[in-house]
């Protein structure tokens, strides 16, 4: 149980790290209270849902509130709740700890893929490939892709599969070691 409130009180220092990478801090952070707390535990939901913006420079600029601030805020009671469920509680029964396959089954979100590929395909190329979804049976169509990125060239293919692979979710998976 000291072991779990010592990385909690790490990830907690972390948000205070000049070179912090909110992204790259809610995969770890997930992944910590995943393996503490069990697959299913509310504090997950809720650190991946921190965000530092509105998204749209307009409403940053109207608001004038430091998102930055208000995220790790809420992001140091998440895990300071976390530490008190710990120190009050205890350490949840190793039943109730997360399945391999339930870390390994995550899905990404499409708007990530869908950029992925946006970026690396011009207009044109892009659309040729949804010509090529519309015309051709659905059985067909894997192979049909499959031979436009090859007319469009091997590099482009590698660059979409390389950039997939660097999306921190999947980059996570990497690094861990799991398919």
């Amino acid at each position: 149980m000291e072991q779990h409130i010592k990385v909690l009180r790490q990830q907690i220092e972390k948000l205070n790290d000049p070179k912090f990478d909110l992204e790259a801090w809610k995969l770890a952070t997930s992944v910590l209270l995943r393996r503490i707390f069990g697959p299913h535990d509310a504090k997950i939901k809720w650190v991946e849902e921190i965000r530092f913006d509105y998204g749209s420079w307009s409403l940053r600029d109207a608001d004038g509130s430091d998102h930055a601030a208000l995220g790790k805020k809420r992001a140091t009671e998440i895990l300071e709740a976390g530490i008190l469920e710990l120190e009050t509680l205890g350490a949840p029964q190793a039943s109730e700890g997360p399945l391999p396959q339930e870390t390994a089954n995550q899905t990404l979100p499409l708007s990530q893929v869908l950029e992925v590929i946006e970026n690396e395909l011009s207009v044109s190329q892009f659309k040729k490939l949804a010509a090529e979804l519309k015309n051709v049976a659905p059985e067909e169509q894997a192979e049909a892709l499959k031979n436009q990125l090859q007319i469009f060239g091997s590099p482009i293919a590698f660059q979409i599969v390389a950039q997939l692979l660097l999306l921190p979710e999947l980059k996570a998976q990497l690094l861990a070691g799991h398919p």
